[in-house]
């Protein structure tokens, strides 16, 4: 499991490294362009869920359990995308993994 960190007062956000893997060439693509959107991370195992405004304003770190490249499911990445681009956002389940 990896670890999302948002903003400097927020504690992390535990993701496998493949969700991170993808979650990062879509954010890293958004921030780009200056389009901010949410991120919505559903409840697992009783844990709340959240939601996340992200914004190129706002400190993002990725970091990740493993060294080794991830392969990256290019269905899956154009689907993150699309979702980015509605109201409710990216959403996704910490233990969301397409392998």
């Amino acid at each position: 499991m990896g670890e999302l960190h948002y903003g400097p007062d927020m504690p992390s956000i535990e993701l496998p490294d493949r969700v991170l893997a993808h979650l990062q060439l879509v954010i890293g693509a958004k921030l780009r362009r200056r389009e901010s959107f949410y991120l919505r991370i559903r409840e697992v195992d009783g844990s709340p869920s959240i939601a996340l405004w992200i914004a190129h304003s706002i400190q993002l770190q990725f970091r990740y359990q493993h060294l080794q490249p991830l392969e990256i499911d290019r269905e899956w990445l154009r689907d993150l995308e699309e979702q980015s681009f509605t109201p409710a956002g990216i959403i996704i389940s910490a233990d969301d993994d397409t392998e």
